[in-house]
């Protein structure tokens, strides 16, 4: 994973990187409540998965134990394996429905 050359996905419908280089997407997310993001790869031979990992926004207040205190940012890495095209899709569920979806076009190309 090249942490040095970190892409963002935020924002942008797509992106073109190069073989070896690390993509991130950060997406809000509030389990208690109903929140959930998920992602997903169409083609993992392109992109991998390497780790999500949750940033919580007041994490004193969730040691605290208040209710709701769980407000967080999920964060995806993946790694641009081999060229070719593939898309990344983000969605964010409330409670079992679909509250948004965001689809991103990611195109690997040789470095």
């Amino acid at each position: 994973m090249n942490l040095e050359r970190i892409v963002s996905l935020n924002g942008s419908p797509e992106a073109v990187v190069a073989v070896g280089q690390t993509l991130e997407y950060r997406g809000q997310e509030q389990e208690s409540v109903g929140y959930f993001l998920s992602g997903e790869i169409s083609n993992p031979d392109i992109v991998k998965l390497e780790s999500q990992k949750i940033e919580y926004l007041h994490p004193d207040r969730l040691n605290e134990g208040m209710t709701g205190a769980d407000d967080a940012v999920r964060i995806f890495l993946f790694t641009a394996l081999a060229p070719g095209t593939t898309f990344l899709t983000f969605t964010l569920d409330f409670r079992g429905d679909i509250e948004s979806r965001e689809v991103i076009k990611v195109t690997v190309v040789r470095q």
